[in-house]
């Protein structure tokens, strides 16, 4: 499996866990006084933390699946850029999410 691939299936774990995470804080913890920050800012604020860095593993996976396209390279057996071929003993560079 493609580390782009994993990234999006980890994104959308992700991405539902905050969403089940806000809901559950929105229906479980009590508002507190109007006009002052409650008991359910701080883990409504980190269930949107969590979505926020899903929504951004899940933008930087789908631009790194398109950049790890470009640069396979030809698919007849001679290297690709950088002149590594893989699958015999040479790995690529590891890229991380340059989205930013």
């Amino acid at each position: 499996m493609r580390a782009a691939r994993r990234d999006q299936i980890t994104a959308f774990v992700l991405l539902a866990f905050a969403a089940a995470w806000v809901l559950a804080v929105w229906h479980t913890v009590p508002p507190g006084a109007p006009g002052t920050v409650g008991p359910r800012a701080f883990p409504l604020g980190l269930g949107f933390v969590l979505g926020g860095l899903a929504l951004l593993l899940l933008a930087c996976s789908y631009w790194k699946g398109t950049t790890e396209s470009d640069e396979r390279g030809p698919t007849d057996g001679r290297p690709g850029p950088g002149g590594l071929q893989e699958g015999h003993g040479h790995h690529r560079r590891a890229r991380g999410c340059e989205c930013w």
